[in-house]
């Protein structure tokens, strides 16, 4: 079987898709990145189901911890790392361990960044659609 999904905010604004990442995803996908409770629900789709599954913040992605964001010297990052608002970056911690941040500011001296998900502190929707494979 296949998933097609869309990841909707408060908004109505498209977060993600299957459609704008590729097409629909193939099951079983060991991690999609998604919250249990939405894995949990994928597990036990069939083809031509549709689900929606909106999850508050603490059961999405969290709620937002402003200690999680911080400032960096510019010197202290690599000297090519794109450093425009939005970017993100990858820092590898150890072999099993990296983390992902968000340039949220940079004033030619201070980057600040942000490694909280970028959907923490949101509410969610996910719509998912198993398909035939």
């Amino acid at each position: 079987m296949k998933l097609s999904y869309r990841i909707v905010l408060e908004d109505g604004g498209i977060f993600e898709s299957s459609e704008a990442s590729g097409g629909p995803i193939s099951l079983p996908a060991d991690d999609l990145g998604f919250p249990e409770e939405v894995m949990t629900r994928i597990s036990t789709l069939r083809p031509g189901q549709e689900v929606r599954v909106k999850l508050p913040p603490e059961k999405a992605y969290g709620v937002r911890d402003e200690e999680l964001v911080f400032s960096v010297p510019r010197g202290k990052l690599p000297e090519r790392a794109a450093l425009q608002f939005g970017a993100v970056m990858r820092f590898v911690l150890d072999e099993s361990e990296e983390l992902l941040v968000t340039v949220i500011g940079n004033d030619g001296q201070v980057v600040t960044l942000d490694a909280n998900h970028p959907l923490a502190g949101q509410s969610v929707v996910f719509e998912l659609i198993g398909e035939e494979e």
